[in-house]
């Protein structure tokens, strides 16, 4: 429930701290008092739209907090644990501040919010029936939930919600599969063409760096044959070369040893070395006489050479990473030929799941269409009963594609007078008829409405006698489940409610402002009394005062 209410610096109002009391709480006084300026500061608390005109003369912002005493636990407290917010030991405290420049500060037990989340917030404390403001029932959105709970269909709509959740994973799990399909074919001709430009290269580990060697003699094979020559005579060439003269050396020392024994291990290394520069002597005339001036081969290898290059670019560093790189492609093909057995599972589950929540969905809008009509007529009953002796109400459905709440869509629709069309809640122009239309409703359904707080505002425009005491018994049958505001100018309703606040103005320090007081059993009746006659008839309205609070 709204414990209290505190407004600063809006319209006429310096400083004012408002307490409401549980069930029926009713705000009279003169028309022009200021009773609209409490609505309104309620309504700009809960997030609601927010003018610069509004604020106080001489002042440079207006604010205004409202505390909620709510049940630890319950629906709203989880609701706002959702939205990452909590009670206060059973309290919640809205704080909102507008500044002269358009400026917002929004707190919610402290925390900042934007005025979104303020709204949020709002939307799950209070319904306002008045300019269309925080009236949950004029979402066409929300029909659908107001006629399940008051049919009692929470089990069968939670069924088709699960069956449309199970639906609807498996879809996205075959369209991401579908999707996926189309892209491995893309990906197989990808891996079908790396593969076989891999594979026609027909590489060998460590081809590369023998091909750049033999770049490199191709490249400088003048040079190459040049140098071995060169070397070759050095070593063998002439009488003059290495290998004679170590062998004229050999023959000396074998001499030598013959003499003394200790020149026959030096002899044996020198022989030992001969043969080593031997070996290397025939070595360097072989691969001089390999060489050949072969311009077709080098452009060959240049070639060989370029194209392992452009594989290294595309698939790895080496040719041993390549030639995995080209391993892994083989085996994601092997993996890729099994896809269509999964989409055939998929499909088959899919049309199972379809058939098991149109069907749901079908014996949900049955019984949703049952629950309507008993609605709409206990609706239109009602609305009669408050004055509206030609309104008709009705619920209009319409089909849509299975979704979490089934096959339908619904609207509330009404005809307020004689002759007039039936149209959607929020086309009614009247706000007297808006409230009275949404007492009927709120009555109608307040054994299953979760908005804890009501606000009417003009609910007794062009009514009065029997029809107003009606709405007086209606709204405190509605504040046996809610705590209802409502502003009234007829005391056949206000004497219905269990607490009395009186709006007035006065003048204090030369500015008109706005005051309220909460009534006491003899203020009570001087407020009815004046309501039912004024002054002029004082004593007889007191009387009939007396008489609309049982005393």
């Amino acid at each position: 429930m709204l414990r209290e209410l505190t407004i600063s610096n809006v319209a006429l109002v310096d400083e004012l701290h408002v307490e409401f009391g549980p069930g029926f709480n009713a705000l009279t006084g003169e028309t022009g008092a200021g009773k609209s300026v409490i609505v309104g500061s309620l309504e700009f608390v809960l997030g609601g739209r927010a003018d610069a005109r509004s604020i106080r003369t001489g002042a440079d912002r207006a604010v205004v907090d409202a505390a909620f005493e709510l049940e630890a636990g319950g629906r709203i407290a989880k609701a706002l644990e959702a939205i990452g917010l909590s009670l206060d030991e059973g309290m919640l405290i809205l704080h909102r501040e507008f500044t002269a420049a358009g400026r917002n500060r929004c707190h919610v037990n402290g925390s900042p919010v934007s005025v979104g989340m303020l709204r949020q917030v709002g939307d799950l404390l209070v319904d306002i029936h008045s300019q269309n403001e925080h009236q949950s029932l004029l979402r066409a959105g929300t029909h659908l939930d107001v006629i399940d709970e008051y049919a009692g269909l929470g089990e069968r709509r939670a069924e088709v919600a699960a069956f449309f959740g199970e639906y609807s994973s498996k879809r996205r799990e075959r369209e991401a599969l579908a999707a996926d399909e189309r892209e491995k074919a893309h990906e197989l001709d990808l891996y079908a063409f790396q593969i076989n430009e891999i594979s026609a290269a027909r590489l060998e580990p460590g081809e590369d760096d023998a091909l750049r060697n033999e770049r490199s003699v191709l490249a400088n094979a003048e040079t190459l044959h040049r140098l071995l020559s060169s070397a070759y005579e050095v070593l063998c060439g002439a009488d003059a070369a290495a290998t004679a003269r170590l062998n004229e050396a050999a023959r000396a020392c074998e001499e030598a040893s013959r003499i003394d024994e200790k020149m026959r291990a030096p002899c044996e290394q020198l022989g030992d070395g001969i043969a080593a520069i031997e070996d290397v002597a025939a070595a360097v005339r072989a691969r001089r006489e390999a060489i050949e001036f072969d311009p077709v081969r080098l452009e060959e290898v240049e070639e060989r050479l370029a194209l392992i290059a452009r594989l290294k670019r595309k698939y790895g560093n080496t040719i041993e990473e390549i030639l995995a790189f080209c391993a892994g492609r083989e085996d994601e093909v092997r993996k890729m030929t099994h896809r269509d057995e999964e989409l055939a599972r998929l499909a088959k589950a899919i049309a199972a799941l379809e058939s098991k929540l149109r069907a749901a969905s079908e014996a949900l809008s049955a019984e949703r269409k049952k629950g309507a009509k008993k609605l709409a007529t206990a609706v239109q009953r009602t609305l009669r009963e408050l004055g509206m002796a030609n309104g008709r109400f009705d619920v209009a459905f319409s089909a849509r594609e299975p979704g979490p709440s089934g096959i339908d869509e619904a609207e509330f629709m009404i005809s307020p007078n004689l002759g007039e069309a039936m149209k959607s809640l929020r086309q009614i122009a009247s706000s007297g008829e808006i409230s009275r239309t949404m007492l009927a409703i709120k009555g109608v359904l307040a054994a299953s409405d979760q908005v804890p707080v009501l606000v009417f505002d003009e609910i007794d425009v062009n009514i009065g006698g029997k029809t107003a005491a009606i709405v007086g018994e209606k709204l405190g049958e509605l504040a046996r489940s809610h705590q209802v505001l409502c502003i009234t100018h007829l005391a056949q309703v206000a004497c219905k409610a269990g607490t009395h606040l009186a709006v007035f103005k006065e003048v204090d320090k030369k500015r008109t402002v706005m005051r309220i007081n909460r009534l006491g059993t003899k203020a009570r009746e001087a407020e009815l009394a004046r309501m039912l006659g004024g002054e002029n008839f004082l004593g007889k309205t007191r009387k009939l005062a007396r008489e609309f609070l049982g005393k």
